[in-house]
């Protein structure tokens, strides 16, 4: 992956918890809660991912004057052509298997030298997951990625810069 597509979803990061927690419910913590360390930067826990995404082209809206690029609709084309899928809507999440209704996390932690932001999102269907996601990711690379491991009853995927989680109390 190159280096600007890297900084490109850091900043995508930081503006999706900044719309996350403009539009924050007062809720009971959820049980992806547990999972997250003590010593996170922050935390944001949204209900429907699909709806909070909606948000999401509100706050871009105001970026759009420091660049164009910065456009949910213009976002969602370009993973269209990339993925198959518009990633950036309700449809196109459950197409890949996410469940929409579960309440997901964003949050950070100081890493090996900055910090490392961690996005936790709830699967409806790991399979289909895995069948959408891998081989995009091995295309990104180049190379076929490992295969998932079961440790402590929990099936995961280890990779350079990520650890997916497909089963287990998340």
């Amino acid at each position: 992956m190159s280096n600007a597509c890297r900084i490109g979803w850091r900043v995508g990061g930081v503006v999706l918890a900044l719309t996350l927690a403009a539009t924050a419910l007062a809720v009971e913590a959820p049980p992806v809660a547990g999972n997250i360390p003590a010593d996170a930067v922050y935390a944001v826990f949204f209900q429907k991912p699909d709806q909070a995404l909606g948000n999401l082209g509100l706050v871009l809206d105001r970026f759009k004057s420091l660049n164009p690029d910065l456009d949910l609709k213009v976002l969602g084309e370009k993973v269209m052509s990339a993925v198959g899928e518009n990633l950036l809507s309700r449809e196109g999440m459950q197409a890949i298997g996410i469940d929409v209704e579960a309440v997901a996390a964003l949050y950070a932690t100081e890493g090996r030298s900055d910090e490392q932001v961690i996005i936790a999102v709830p699967l409806a269907d790991p399979k289909l997951f895995k069948e959408k996601i891998f081989p995009l990711m091995e295309k990104d690379r180049g190379q076929p990625l490992g295969k998932t491991k079961m440790v402590a009853g929990v099936e995961l995927y280890i990779g350079n810069t990520e650890l997916m989680v497909f089963s287990g109390k998340w």
